[in-house]
């Protein structure tokens, strides 16, 4: 959405204030400082969704296959890589990642045939400090007549807390990076035993999945800056979010394996008209999770 300008909120709220029957917050005088942007400092007109989110998000993508095989060997195999910048001004949201997926049939000899399926998605994520929502709400409640940097640089207040969310879409506020690798392979064979008994066959295949996700959380309040009325005099104060006024780190480890076993035999005969077949098979399935994490503030 577009914000208002200063010079429209001044409008607004002295409109507002004149049906409540209210004094008007803002003088004329004020609301043509704000329309003349003479003095961006005590009379900002601050755009805090064009100062925090870039004007464009690139994306890059590169994916490459290879397919094959003869009577006894057949493949695929294929890569895809991902490069993505986030829609902070800050270039503190990234996010990478990398699939691979084979597929390998192989008629090992006549009577004898296996496949190996493998998949994987390996990511990483990084975002600044303080959670998305909270610079997001602060985009849109903080006033447009708050400043958002000095002429020096130095970040301004901003919102409640020094909320200022440019700063807090920065790593300024710290880091968050996640660490997520998901990998599956199935190895399946399928035996014939026509030698032993005519449409007798064996086959079976084992699933194995491993999925483990590392975040790294680093927050850490930031400086902002208010001017003394008449001096060049800087005084710093601490901007926090809802995590508090404090350093936090906090590390948290996830891992997640599942194995599935499968075998079966089959047995298959015709009788004149009529075709006979029946199976009998096995399955097992387990799976195992573990998480651990560590906190420390200040």
């Amino acid at each position: 959405p577009n914000l208002m300008s200063s010079e429209q909120y001044a409008i607004y709220n002295n409109e507002i204030a004149e049906r409540n029957g209210t004094p008007l917050p803002f003088t004329d005088e004020q609301i043509a400082q704000y329309a003349s942007g003479a003095d961006p400092v005590k009379f900002p007109s601050t755009n805090w969704a064009d100062l925090t989110f870039a004007d464009y998000s690139p994306e890059w993508r590169n994916t490459l296959s290879i397919s094959g095989g003869n009577d006894r060997v057949k493949y695929f195999v294929s890569g895809d890589h991902i490069d993505q910048n986030g829609l902070y001004e800050s270039g503190a949201l990234q996010f990478q990642q990398y699939q691979l997926r084979s597929n390998i049939d192989i008629q090992v000899f006549e009577p004898l045939s296996i496949g190996v399926d493998l998949s994987g998605r390996f990511g990483n994520r990084q975002e600044p400090g303080v959670d998305a929502g909270f610079i997001y709400k602060h985009i849109y409640t903080n006033e447009p007549t708050e400043l958002a940097f000095f002429s020096n640089g130095f970040p301004a207040f901003g919102g409640e807390n020094g909320a200022n969310p440019v700063v807090m879409s920065s790593n300024e506020s710290g880091l968050v990076e996640r660490v997520d690798n998901n990998l599956r392979t199935r190895l399946s064979f399928d035996l014939s035993l026509d030698r032993l008994t005519k449409g007798l066959s064996v086959r079976g295949f084992a699933g194995i999945r491993r999925w483990t996700t590392d975040t790294k959380s680093w927050y850490t309040p930031w400086t902002y800056y208010s001017q003394l009325e008449g001096s060049d005099d800087f005084i710093p104060a601490t901007g926090f979010s809802q995590r508090g006024p404090d350093n936090i780190l906090n590390e948290r480890f996830w891992k997640f394996d599942e194995l599935m076993l499968n075998a079966t035999i089959h047995y298959e005969k015709s009788f004149s008209r009529h075709n006979f077949k029946s199976f009998i098979g096995t399955e097992r399935f387990t799976s195992t999770s573990r998480e651990f994490s560590a906190e420390r503030k200040g």
